[in-house]
């Protein structure tokens, strides 16, 4: 289920989710409390970011993509990020 979310929205969604709770934290209990539970919320995040992050164990060289292109068989080329 975690494999389907593209980490760059889960980055962008994260920001909107901090900025979001720094402004309402802000409003409700100043910066003396807000500034530590943005830090946990903050921590939290990249802890779940590390989390979901996929490893790929596949080494593909140049010569084996050139045989599988070669081959005339359909194929599924899966293309990712994982910075």
């Amino acid at each position: 289920m975690f494999n389907q979310i593209n980490q760059y929205s889960f980055v962008v969604v994260s920001v909107l989710i901090l900025v979001f709770c720094t402004l309402i934290l802000l409003r409700i209990v100043g910066w003396k409390f807000s500034i530590p539970i943005i830090g946990i919320l903050l921590v939290a995040l990249i802890w779940f970011h590390m989390t979901i992050k996929t490893s790929s164990v596949l080494e593909l060289t140049e010569s084996s993509w050139v045989s599988i292109n070669n081959s005339n068989e359909p194929f599924l080329l899966y293309l990712y990020s994982d910075f």
